[in-house]
């Protein structure tokens, strides 16, 4: 077979395929099936009922975000090592089978994952950003909570030294909504990037199978058969990929919406635990006072009662007096 032939195979005089040709062939096929194979696998998720015990929806973007650069690096060797067995195993060309497997490995992700890598990339520093501005949130919720714990025992919330916010008004509405408008930011990039990904698998065959190709039979490829190759591992691929970008888009969108709406529910719960507080602190006040009051009552009240027994006293003794029952200085003599 020569690079120029337009034979996929040489056919014996009886009209049959040579063994070499036929384990040729197989070689062709097995770089299109690494493609295909590799790929449905990794899709298989976006592909699935977003609701469904496996889908997206419910394995929850916050836990996807981190784990897809790892899924995606694990496509990405899985495929390379793949696709290194089979040159491994089919080269005829001389320098292929010097090159050490770790170094091939390596080539083979450098040439067919270029655009995939690149995309990648910029999805890790999305999703990084993702992970400070959740800890950032995370740290204004427990803030609230040491901040509402604090008020209940009657402690202001400046007096504890190891406070990381300032106020309970900085903690809930300026640096919570701040956050938060950032985080749904930084999902709709990563998002995008995702979707970029998903989107770039279509490079995938193309740039596989002509290096694969190359290292396996070297001057001797058939552009025929590795023309094949590529058109039917492309046409395998595009529909998934865009099956799975529709499928991501919408369950992205939904998951955007849950984010806004538990954004609104965290900030009206806080609107609601300041309004309490703040009832909390009225009604205190409230007793307080009554209690101040009760007790100028009290201390009142005491005081008419002793002032009405002294009255009570002076009118008897005045009566007593005039009624002769009570005798002021010496008692007189009788006289005879």
């Amino acid at each position: 077979m020569s690079g120029t032939s337009t034979n996929d195979a040489q056919v014996s005089s009886s009209g049959k395929v040579s063994k070499q040709d036929f384990k040729r062939l197989h070689i062709y096929e097995s770089i299109k099936e690494t493609i295909v194979t590799t790929v449905d696998q990794f899709l298989r998720p976006f592909l699935m009922d977003p609701d469904s015990a496996s889908g997206l929806r419910l394995m929850r973007l916050n836990e996807f975000f981190p784990s897809f650069y790892g899924q995606a690096n694990r496509f990405a060797d899985n495929f390379c090592q793949t696709m290194v067995k089979i040159i491994r195993s089919s080269s005829i060309v001389e320098s292929v089978q010097q090159t050490p497997t770790p170094a091939l490995a390596k080539r083979v992700r450098d040439v067919s994952f270029k655009v995939l890598d690149g995309v990648l990339s910029q999805y890790a520093s999305a999703a990084k950003k993702i992970h400070v501005i959740g800890g950032n949130l995370d740290t204004i919720r427990h803030e609230m909570e040491k901040a509402k714990t604090m008020a209940a025992i009657g402690e202001p919330v400046s007096n504890k030294a190891n406070s990381t916010s300032e106020n309970i008004e900085w903690a809930t509405e300026g640096r919570f909504e701040e956050e938060s408008n950032r985080l749904l930011q930084a999902k709709i990039i990563a998002f995008a990037q995702i979707i970029e990904y998903i989107k770039a698998l279509q490079t995938l065959p193309e740039a596989s199978v002509i290096y694969a190709c190359e290292k396996c039979f070297g001057p001797e490829v058939s552009f025929d058969l590795r023309g094949d190759q590529i058109e039917e591992a492309t046409k395998f691929i595009e529909p998934r990929v865009a099956m799975a970008v529709e499928a991501f888009e919408r369950v992205s969108m939904l998951e955007k919406d849950d984010l806004q709406l538990a954004t609104t529910k965290l900030r009206t719960e806080f609107e609601q635990d300041r309004i309490l507080s703040a009832l909390e602190h009225a009604l205190e006040h409230k007793s307080e006072a009554d209690s101040k009051a009760d007790k100028k009552f009290k201390k009142t009240m005491m005081l008419f009662v002793v002032f009405c027994v002294c009255v009570v006293i002076i009118v008897f003794v005045y009566f007593g007096i005039q009624a002769g029952l009570i005798q002021i200085g010496p008692k007189a003599e009788p006289t005879l």
